[in-house]
């Protein structure tokens, strides 16, 4: 038994000594048992032992609800004393209030839309550590407390800043501001008006210990005198602050404003490839006398669309907008353009999405991964459907929900019973730096080992079946893909139609199957698909498998490069007595299309 495990009990031993309550201080907890605290959420991720309250266990908080200020704080300082064992993560939210539905989906599930929530992680895989102000002001990988020992986090808020400390040193003074619409997760991460305290359970593998809760009010017409500021380099006076605005806007007509402030560059444009043709045809940004570089689309369809700025010839993403998309190599911004029932955050119960690190032993390295879950699957005990949806070459497992938006469809098609509850899986589909999924191939040689099947079949669908209360039969299990998941969908969907009965392919079919190289000058070049048809054959004449395949479903716009791909697999197909539908759609290869896709196809799941 190592020395901290040995002394652990001697630490939580000495929560039971709370201090005197200096004057002007309330204590919010008794140190004894919950009451004046409402939990939401399962209960037993909160219990109180030897004067703490331990946070264990799935997704929850613990509200304080008590008598002291009617449980409604705006302006006032609150200390808490907090431990972590390694690897956890919880927090302390401040403005926020009890809600029996609706939240902020997270990495670990549900969490409140209402209010701050300052971290409590010193050690847990997510990088934002202690003291942050969670998607507002985010301190990176080096933390200020250490795990398995008591530190303080000190809380203040006073008109519209909130400053934090951590046994005593300031890590975080951010003042709201006038434009600000709440960041990443949406409007309640605003100041307005009075709200309670929250302690959070971020997840079972994740222990933390909160004792010494307490409060002062303070004079809302006090305002703290602003610090100076601090000299620019060189001796010189600083600088004027920006002024304000907003960017992006979307104004009610469905056009997009971008703006930027960058006094001194020559040169502004933006780089939106989703963004249509007819509404990108005045792409130029005017610069204003203050600075502030502007430009506006022509209107365009509802939807997200990723952007980033070019400024002086280099790529930036918009300092004014907190939502952003991963794609394979690059972080964009993303502009949200509301108007569809089935793409919106709509007030329907919410599903939750996790971030999931897994080892591939396929692949010998740790890997990632996004989960969805349905709304009341947290709360629940049965067990659901699973469907694995794939991203394309240029995308990354983050892709599908922050600019597909795959978790809010599911959660409006579950909500107006269009669609049956189901898990997704959104995995990883690049396996190296060059991308891809497969490994290079040798010059005559076999076909290049797929690295993604293979990681895909050991290792994350035995996680996922571990892990999830999935239904682990073929007629509980689905797969699509856009692209070069489409592609991945037939490589794994079609040599294990045992496991798949609904299979989606969006802009795709069988890639690098076209009619090849001639096998000698002058002779006639192999059918399209012939290398992988000769490599599936088995599967693709195996009548018994074809039997329990509900749904071989296609779908390209007719603009996609890939529609002439995507009629000769389906033709292929067909030959080996498959029975696929293929659907036309207008436009491109592009996100406008997938997620129409998946709208399209999820309903016709289980």
């Amino acid at each position: 038994m190592n020395i901290t495990m040995r002394l652990l009990p001697l630490i939580l031993a000495a929560a039971m000594q709370q201090g005197p309550v200096e004057p002007g201080w309330t204590e919010l907890f008794n140190g004894k048992d919950l009451t004046g605290w409402k939990i939401l959420g399962p209960e037993e991720s909160f219990k109180v032992q030897d004067g703490a309250i331990i946070a264990n266990g799935t997704a929850s908080h613990a509200y304080y609800d008590g008598a002291f200020g009617n449980h409604s704080f705006r302006n006032f300082e609150l200390r808490v004393d907090v431990m972590t064992r390694r690897g956890s993560n919880g927090g302390v939210y401040v403005l926020t209030e009890y809600q029996e539905t609706g939240g902020n989906i997270r990495a670990s599930g549900r969490f409140p839309a209402k209010g701050f929530e300052i971290q409590v992680n010193n050690s847990h895989t997510d990088r934002i550590r202690t003291g942050s102000l969670y998607h507002v002001v985010d301190n990176l990988d080096d933390s200020p407390a250490k795990d398995d020992e008591w530190f303080t986090e000190d809380i203040t808020v006073r008109g519209d800043t909130i400053t934090v400390k951590v046994n005593g040193k300031q890590v975080v003074e951010w003042t709201q501001p006038a434009d600000w619409n709440g960041g990443r997760e949406g409007p309640g991460r605003r100041i307005t008006g009075p709200g309670t305290i929250a302690l959070q359970a971020h997840d079972p593998g994740s222990t933390v210990y909160y004792k010494n809760i307490r409060i002062k009010p303070l004079d809302a017409g006090q305002a703290p005198a602003p610090a100076p500021a601090a000299p620019a380099p060189g001796g010189r006076g600083g600088q004027a602050a920006a002024p304000s605005f907003v960017s992006p806007e979307v104004l009610p007509d469905k056009r997009i404003t971008f703006r930027l402030y960058a006094p001194d560059a020559t040169s502004v444009s933006l780089r939106g490839g989703d963004i249509p043709a007819p509404a990108r045809a005045n792409m130029e940004f005017t610069k204003g006398a203050n600075g502030v570089w502007e430009m506006t689309t022509g209107a365009v369809e509802p939807g997200a669309y990723r952007y980033v700025f070019q400024v002086n010839g280099v790529g930036v993403i918009d300092p004014r907008n907190t939502a952003i998309s991963e794609s394979n190599t690059t972080t964009w911004s993303v502009a949200t353009v509301p108007g569809s029932d089935v793409m919106d955050t709509k007030p329907v119960p919410h599903g939750a999405v996790s971030t999931v690190y897994y080892d591939s032993t396929a692949l010998g390295r740790t890997r990632r991964m996004h989960v969805y879950t349905p709304p009341g699957y947290e709360s629940g005990k049965g067990s659901y459907p699973v469907f694995y949806l794939l991203h394309g070459a240029g995308d990354c497992d983050d892709s599908w929900t922050s600019v597909g938006r795959a978790n809010f469809i599911l959660d409006n098609l579950i909500g107006s019973n269009k669609a049956k509850p189901m898990i997704v899986v959104m995995p990883a589909g690049h396996t190296n730096a060059g991308g891809g999924g497969r490994g290079a191939a040798a010059a005559g040689g076999p076909p290049p080992r797929d690295e993604f099947g293979e990681d895909f079949v050991k290792d994350v669908m035995p996680y996922v079946e571990k892990h999830y209360r999935v239904v682990a039969d073929r007629s509980h299990r689905a797969i699509a893909g856009l692209s070069m998941g489409g592609s991945q969908t037939l490589n794994i969907g079609i040599p294990h139609l045992d496991k798949f009965a609904y299979i989606g392919v969006y802009s795709s079919g069988v890639l690098g199957a076209g009619r090849g190289a001639a096998a000698a000058s002058g002779a006639a070049a192999p059918p399209f698909g012939a290398a992988w048809e000769q490599q599936n054959l088995a599967s693709l004449d195996n009548a018994a498998a074809k039997k329990g395949l509900k749904v071989l479903w296609f779908a390209t716009g007719v603009d996609d490069g890939l529609m002439a791909t995507t009629k000769n697999t389906v033709e292929l197909l067909k030959k080996h007595g498959f029975s696929p539908t293929m659907k036309e759609s207008p436009g491109g290869h592009t996100w406008l299309n997938w997620r129409s896709y998946l709208i399209e196809f999820a309903p016709q799941l289980f």
